[in-house]
């Protein structure tokens, strides 16, 4: 059940952030605290979208007999949505060349075979 309602959550707030992302597209004039609003709903969008795509991935690969729950792939979506929206904004000052491309790249895939490889603590023994 709590599962079930983590899940909901986490399509909700994506579809939010999709929702304010298309309407600060579609209807603010341009601003700073537009730009605000839009990276800040383009960071939740993304990490949601990323969460429940590797969620389904991991549902039709079969690998784990417990697959992961988009819950707790959040940490794979952030690390995605900041590498996206740093190149974004790269982009955007016209900063953004090939080699620093492969560079940010890069960098998100050790973060990810840094974070996979990493003991997992999921006991609850504080301080032993």
């Amino acid at each position: 059940m709590a599962d079930r309602l983590a899940q909901t959550c986490v399509a909700m707030l994506t579809v939010m952030g999709w929702a304010i992302v298309a309407y600060v597209v579609a209807f603010t004039p341009v601003s700073s605290g537009a730009q605000t609003v839009l990276y800040s709903a383009g960071f939740v969008a993304i990490t949601g979208t990323v969460a429940l795509v590797l969620e389904l991935f991991h549902a039709r690969r079969g690998w784990h007999s417990s697959r992961p729950r988009a819950i707790h792939l959040l940490g794979s979506g952030m690390r995605f949505a900041v590498a996206l929206e740093f190149a974004l904004w790269l982009l955007s000052l016209r900063m953004l060349t090939i080699p620093l491309l492969g560079l940010i790249i890069a960098g998100f895939l050790l973060l990810e075979f840094l974070f996979r490889k990493a003991p997992s603590n999921n006991d609850n023994d504080v301080g032993t």
